[in-house]
């Protein structure tokens, strides 16, 4: 199994990182109206119509009927269960034209054409040395990180929540998400999510209503460290990193603003923090934009 699940904050939460805000996204939604096939009548939204690059496109679909539905963009495939959906714009996506289409079976309902703007995303240059494990503690790594991968793509086809998004903790940014590590002068990746420099033992909120997926101590050299994730349901998720304690059971339902653990620096960290982040089906997205859109997603 590839690792890092999530890529790991290297940070020390007291040191800021200096990044270029992304600019305020258009706020005009678009709309299209068709006539696709069966004839029945259907709207077509996006917003927002220039998205930047690692954050979301919130695509308002309206239909009689979604059975077999689906959405397809960059050559992934995502189901549409009602009217609803959100796709995720991977900051390494090069800003260029993009289509998307929708389609129920075999057969085309509409199709878009959008431009993705590029953002600033910062570098980080990290030195790290692997220790040296035994078999058996790599091989409980590789089942851990199993279970994420499970969290990640089983998703609720219902949404849970019925208000905005919030933040999981008021403190200080100090990771945004997209940068770009290097690890011992080799790029490995961009980083997948925020980082708060929380105290450690703060408790950590329920960014919205959700089911939790899971919620494991995971062993010393795990990197992602004791961990949460819930399912949001219509695809979306968040996940929550190095606790120290977690608050919550698999199968709980939460509430927003529910406390589901607290500040920690398990896992491979220099110090205490939050590494948050949010999931669109099983695909990180900018956890601060998606936060911020929430409020014209869902007013």
């Amino acid at each position: 199994m590839k690792k890092l699940v999530f890529l790991i904050p290297f940070l020390l939460p007291f040191t800021s990182l200096s990044y270029s805000q992304a600019e305020e996204t258009n706020n005009q939604i678009q709309e299209v109206i068709e006539n696709p096939v069966k004839k029945e009548n259907s709207i077509l939204k996006i917003y927002p119509l220039n998205p930047i690059q690692g954050q979301n496109l919130s695509i308002d679909y309206k239909l009689d009927d979604y059975q077999d539905v689906f959405v397809e963009f960059n050559n992934q495939k995502y189901q549409l269960f009602s009217q609803k959906i959100f796709i995720p714009l991977s900051p390494e996506l090069k800003p260029l034209e993009y289509i998307l289409t929708i389609k129920k079976g075999e057969a085309k309902l509409s199709e878009i054409k959008f431009k993705i703007k590029a953002d600033k995303f910062g570098k980080q240059n990290i030195s790290y040395y692997k220790p040296k494990l035994t078999i058996k503690a790599e091989e409980k790594i590789s089942q851990e990180d199993n279970l994420v991968e499970i969290a990640k793509n089983s998703y609720s086809p219902e949404k849970l929540w019925d208000k905005p998004f919030m933040l999981p903790v008021s403190h200080r940014v100090s990771d945004v998400y997209g940068t770009k590590r290097y690890l011992n002068g080799k790029y490995n990746g961009y980083h997948s999510g925020v980082d708060f420099a929380s105290p450690y033992g703060y408790p950590v909120k329920a960014i919205n209503n959700a089911k939790v997926s899971l919620a494991q101590y995971f062993s010393k050299y795990n990197s992602n460290g004791n961990i949460v994730y819930l399912d949001h349901g219509l695809g979306v998720g968040s996940v929550y990193l190095h606790l120290s304690k977690i608050n919550v059971k698999e199968g709980q339902i939460v509430k927003r603003g529910d406390v589901i653990g607290f500040i920690g620096s398990s896992g491979r960290s220099t110090g205490p923090h939050l590494h948050w982040g949010v999931y669109l089906f099983g695909k990180n997205t900018d956890g601060l934009a998606w936060v911020r859109n929430s409020s014209v997603y869902f007013k």
